[in-house]
């Protein structure tokens, strides 16, 4: 681009009000300012003065910042409508995954809270050193852990299974007390009545055939 911060025309014309009703130019056909100075020191009663004023462009200097605007809005503007786009297309990606990232350690936060909240936690255990019992109308679920054979889960036999492991249950049951000397009967329901789980099952298997 031009500069025109120290250009000045030759023929200045500042702005001045449209009726203006004084002469624009004072001592015309000077040579010089000390030619003026002296005659108004001789003549007048006058002061220096700092003023900011403004004055009109000429040709040169409309025709010049129109070139550099152009430049500008050619060069400059796009370079810089490009950059911004790019900045803020970042910057969108940029808060997507910022949010991302909130809601995962959100989500942490609440599955810890939830964890000591209900006291339990999840875990799942090897086939390897894991064992099912059936037995008392229930599955009893063992495992080996930190060296003992614990009881980790108990599930209620569904009574459509019961029948096919009545010799599987017998034999465990006696097994329980030759080992250890616990006898475990299967639970006896009064009539009429059935196990709140085994009533759970019963109403699971009505609903799957109303569905079909």
């Amino acid at each position: 681009m031009t500069d025109l911060r120290d250009y000045i025309p030759q023929d200045v014309e500042f702005e001045l009000p449209k009726k203006n009703p004084y002469p624009t130019v004072l001592f015309e056909g000077a040579d010089s300012l000390e030619e003026i100075e002296r005659v108004l020191a001789d003549k007048f009663t006058v002061l220096n003065a700092n003023i900011s004023t403004t004055r009109k462009l000429d040709a040169y200097e409309k025709r010049t910042i129109r070139e550099n605007y152009s430049e500008l809005i050619e060069n400059d503007k796009i370079e810089c409508e490009q950059s911004l786009a790019k900045i803020e297309a970042e910057a969108k990606n940029a808060v997507k995954d910022a949010k991302e990232r909130l809601q995962s350690v959100n989500t942490q936060i609440s599955d810890l809270v939830q964890q000591v909240k209900g006291g339990v936690k999840s875990i799942e255990l090897p086939d390897s050193t894991t064992y099912r019992i059936a037995i008392d109308n229930h599955y009893l679920y063992y495992t080996w852990l930190n060296g003992k054979f614990l009881l980790a889960k108990t599930e209620l036999i569904p009574e459509w299974d019961r029948r096919e492991l009545f010799n599987m249950q017998e034999r465990n049951q006696r097994a329980f007390q030759d080992v250890f000397g616990i006898d475990l009967q299967p639970e006896e329901v009064a009539e009429g009545q059935e196990p709140e789980q085994e009533s759970i099952y019963r109403e699971a298997e009505e609903l799957a055939n109303e569905i079909e």
